[in-house]
């Protein structure tokens, strides 16, 4: 933000607030200031760095997110018509662009046009898949980034004909004891399990033989079990 001062009442007002007010109002307030607007947010990074004080990412015009839009409904309006929320565009003063904030409450029509940008055309069912591990994923996340969304597409596209699925993976290391590891496989749709002590974590997943059931556990008595069974009498022999 850059700030301008005018005494003697020392009002302070933020020169880029001014600036496209009179840009965006011509029609009201007829007048120019002949300031070039798509410096403003240039001059507004070098003044922060300057003096020490970050911008405010709400702040208007030349906050981080003063063109970000998150809500399901902005993001629509904002693709049918830029100016629903925008009475300027960010390329105006010096911004990148509309940023459409990819998170749990973006809607169907803005994933589908942020895969579009990211050079991705799926089928229905395939979109729909895409949507739901994507609304999953952002449960689990603030934001999500493109990185996180070509992930998404290319890992669903890249195990959809997988002959083997790894269903579950358990690996136990430690300082003390030996480390063991458990692993479930789904093997042209036949599932089998495994599971071995190596010398590491690396190690004991790489010694394990398949099986098609789990073994059963052998029963672990108590101390105090052992006890009773050693006082059992033995029946006397003929």
């Amino acid at each position: 933000m850059i700030w301008a001062w005018r005494s003697p009442i020392r009002l302070r007002q933020c020169i880029e607030e001014i600036v496209m007010a009179l840009k965006v109002r011509e029609n009201a307030m007829p007048f120019s200031t002949q300031i070039d607007a798509t410096r403003l947010f240039v001059a507004s990074k070098m003044v922060s760095r300057i003096t020490g004080f970050p911008v405010q990412y709400n702040k208007a015009i030349v906050g981080k997110n003063a063109f970000a839009h998150e809500s399901g409904i902005h993001q629509d309006g904002m693709l049918k018509n830029a100016e629903t929320y925008e009475i300027m565009t960010p390329e105006s003063v010096g911004q990148g662009g509309t940023n459409l904030v990819m998170g749990k409450h973006s809607g169907r029509h803005a994933f589908k046009d942020k895969l579009r940008a990211l050079g991705y055309e799926l089928s229905d069912n395939a979109f729909m898949d895409a949507f739901t591990r994507f609304k999953d994923l952002a449960d689990k996340k603030k934001f999500i980034f493109d990185d996180d969304l070509v992930a998404l597409v290319d890992d669903a596209a890249s195990h959809v004909d997988d002959a083997i699925k790894v269903s579950r993976l358990r690996v136990v290391a430690g300082t003390d004891g030996p480390q063991t590891a458990e692993i479930d496989l789904l093997i042209n749709g036949e599932k089998r399990w495994t599971t071995m002590r190596g010398n590491g974590r690396f190690s004991a997943p790489r010694r394990g033989r398949l099986l098609r059931h789990r073994p059963r556990r052998r029963r672990r008595h108590t101390g105090r079990q052992r006890q009773s069974l050693r006082r059992r009498p033995q029946p006397p022999y003929d």
